[in-house]
């Protein structure tokens, strides 16, 4: 028998096999990344998750180890993707052992030349619920608030950072809402297509005796959001100021000044999420509250940012 054809048969068949292995961790790891809700952390970290699948698409026995992340932050990320595990069904995939990584990031990130294509869905990650026009519209004016922060400063000197498309497949970073998500928390990059991929919460959970359940962010809210998740793909670090854009957290208030009728008092402005999507009555002394305000930025994120895109532009 010529030894040729028996080898020319063999290799395939061994390649196929690992393929096949590979193509069902992606599969495994895809539907447990749809279902992660990443924790807030203030650096990255890699995630090895060890599991099987059982007999009708149920994942069990899972090991799950982080790097990148210590204490608290390590245990938080461990319990985020054990939960995801748990709700995660992958009924197409055969039984057996499977192995994949994740990665949640916090800190700054680049992914290609300025402009970049942002997309922001109409329909909620979890649930399908069409989002509110107002909400798709507070998102798209996070990348257009960013986009005239940075060019104004700039005196018109650089490209504007971000433009809007309505193709997700085109995006370079697609905003991924959803009803029940950790507010200002990690992002992901997708394995697949190399997106970025920045979690945000559409909805806040209201204890009420006769109306509890998920009511919508204000759509302030959401762009404070958006704006917290795309300061990241400028390249800026998080800020321990909560009254900063880049702080991973609600801001208990924001102390500005307004003149009224000539005269210039000090008003405790309280941010949003803090109140509830603008909604409450909030007193602090003699100073007056509302409920209202944008975050800030320093002069150095924004010499920063105009830097980092000015030398990261499209060449024409």
């Amino acid at each position: 028998m010529p030894v040729a054809p028996v080898l020319a048969q063999s290799v395939p068949q061994a390649n196929l096999a690992v393929s096949s292995s590979q193509s069902v961790a992606v599969q495994v790891r895809e539907r447990v990344a749809d279902n992660w809700r990443m924790p807030k952390l203030t650096s990255d970290a890699r995630v090895t998750v060890r599991t099987e699948v059982l007999t009708g698409g149920s994942l069990g026995k899972a090991q799950i180890s982080v790097e990148g992340a210590t204490g608290q932050a390590a245990d938080d990320i461990a319990a985020s993707v054990q939960k995801a595990i748990a709700g995660t069904t992958v009924a197409s995939a055969p039984t057996g052992p499977v192995q994949f990584t994740l990665r949640a990031r916090s800190s700054p990130y680049f992914k290609s030349c300025f402009p970049l294509k942002v997309y922001v869905p109409n329909r909620l990650q979890d649930s399908g619920e069409v989002l509110p026009a107002t909400s798709v519209t507070a998102l798209e004016q996070a990348a257009l608030k960013w986009n005239g922060a940075v060019v104004g400063y700039a005196e018109g000197k650089v490209t504007n950072p971000f433009v809007i498309t309505s193709d997700p497949k085109a995006a370079d970073i697609r905003f991924v809402v959803f009803q029940d998500h950790p507010d200002y928390s990690s992002y992901r990059i997708d394995e697949q297509t190399g997106q970025v991929l920045l979690p945000v919460p559409a909805k806040q959970e209201v204890a009420a005796l006769f109306s509890a359940g998920y009511r919508w962010w204000s759509p302030e809210v959401l762009t404070q959001e958006g704006m917290f998740q795309l300061g990241r793909l400028l390249n800026l670090s998080l800020s321990d100021q909560q009254t900063n854009v880049l702080y991973a957290g609600p801001s208990t208030s924001i102390l500005s000044h307004k003149t009224d009728l000539g005269s210039t008092r000090d008003y405790q402005v309280y941010d949003r999420l803090s109140l509830g999507g603008g909604q409450g009555s909030l007193t602090s002394g003699g100073i007056q509250p509302e409920s209202q305000g944008d975050r800030t930025l320093t002069n150095y994120q924004l010499i920063d940012a105009g830097d980092w895109v000015r030398n990261h532009t499209c060449a024409r």
